[in-house]
């Protein structure tokens, strides 16, 4: 997703606007720009990223601190 922002802001980088609603319009051009695809592709990506952050969060920490303290030690 990232590099999709900073495609979008490099795309924008030296064009000047006279006002917001011009540069609104920039902007607007740009993202139509965008392959319905992609948007598709990001939109799946921040679903699934929602999804497995809630399955992280329902995991207790004294289960991850055991996991922790189970690792052997490199120093």
């Amino acid at each position: 997703m990232e590099p999709r922002c900073k495609e979008l802001v490099q795309s924008l980088t030296g064009k000047y606007a006279k006002n917001v609603a011009e540069k609104f319009a920039q902007h607007k051009e740009e993202w139509n720009k965008i392959p319905q695809s992609t948007i598709d592709k990001l939109i799946d990506v921040a679903e699934k990223f929602a999804q497995h952050k809630e399955e992280w969060n329902k995991i207790p920490q004294s289960t991850i601190d055991k996991l922790i303290e189970s690792m052997p030690r490199k120093c």
